[in-house]
């Protein structure tokens, strides 16, 4: 098994396989099951990643073509940069994954830094899936693996976006419902409390209440 099979597989173990499952993993498993099995998975991920990503970049500096390296002609340099582009992506990833989770913990909703390591998140599978494609392109693959990896990335491709789809429209209702909730709650304060004659000390005018 040569360098460049090496690369291939670690990379798109990682952004196939991996990366899409421990967002999957976050979003189905309730509670602490899920967040450690999402981080579990993720490092495992960019760990893989960073392995395939130095093997790409050994094999930029060993290949040759007729115009040079790899990097030199535009049809073929396309692949080494969204690598690099992504590695850099994953690298910083953890970092707001951290940020993330303690600024959560603190406020009890999402903030800045949660919409960046989502987008992060998400822009880097869906470009990382591309660049596999592009990558056995680059390398002259077979039709046979380039159909194989088009129907794994497919699937778990779909499955990811409509789990992902999915959470997000339960995160969304269940704020609703909370929100309902609340209102709902203040109201049948103030309610009773007239009905008993105290005064009305709940911090909200009868606008916010409608």
């Amino acid at each position: 098994m040569n360098y460049r099979t090496i690369h291939g597989i670690l990379a798109s173990l990682a952004m196939v396989v991996l990366f899409p499952i421990g967002s999957i993993l976050l979003r189905v498993l309730p509670g602490r099951w899920g967040f450690w099995l999402h981080v579990i998975f993720q490092v495992l991920a960019t760990v893989i990643y960073v392995a395939g990503a130095a093997l790409g970049i050994y094999l930029v500096k060993i290949v040759r073509i007729p115009t040079g390296s790899l990097l030199s002609s535009t049809s073929t340099n396309y692949h080494p940069i969204l690598g690099l582009v992504l590695l850099a992506l994953f690298l910083l990833q953890p970092v707001l994954g951290v940020v993330h989770h303690l600024k959560f913990r603190k406020v009890g909703k999402r903030q800045i830094w949660s919409y960046l390591h989502l987008a992060n998140g998400r822009g880097g599978i869906i470009i990382g899936m591309i660049t596999g494609g592009l990558g056995l392109h680059l390398a002259q693959a077979t039709n046979q693996k380039k159909t194989v990896y088009a129907a794994v990335a497919g699937v778990i491709g779909a499955i990811w976006v409509g789990v992902s789809i999915w959470a997000e429209l339960k995160r969304k209702k269940k704020l609703s419902d909370s929100e309902k909730a609340k209102e709902g709650g203040d109201e049948t304060m103030v309610r009773r409390r007239r009905r008993s004659g105290d005064e009305v000390k709940t911090g909200v005018t009868a606008w916010d209440i409608m």
